[in-house]
């Protein structure tokens, strides 16, 4: 994995929605280790500890959403909504016809 060097700052803060995913609790960890990030796991801690345990894996260090016990779920919520409607705007806007080169627009 090549992560280029203006991308780390352990200020950024990347969620694993899929934590128990072995490839996903390998990344966390590696970008914990490597201090290029902060890595955030989703999911229960006590299954995300016994799944890491079961594949050997350590998550010392690594920070857990645990959407029993986050306490800003729904403002996190309507974050992930507000990006995803840019996204999409966004999406709409490249596909949009390009004017300047006369393409009709109606």
């Amino acid at each position: 994995m090549n992560i280029p060097l203006c991308v780390k700052d352990s200020s950024v803060r990347i969620l694993f929605t899929e934590g128990r995913d072995r490839r996903m609790m390998e990344a966390a960890i590696r970008l914990y280790n490597e201090q290029i990030l902060t890595p955030l796991l989703y999911g229960d801690t006590r299954q995300l500890y016994e799944q890491a345990e079961a594949y050997g894996l350590s998550l010392t260090g690594i920070q857990i959403v645990d959407p029993k016990r986050f306490t800003q779920r729904e403002d996190m919520i309507r974050r992930m909504h507000r990006q995803a409607e840019i996204a999409e705007a966004l999406g709409l806007l490249d596909d949009a016809p390009n004017q300047k080169n006369g393409d009709d627009i109606s």
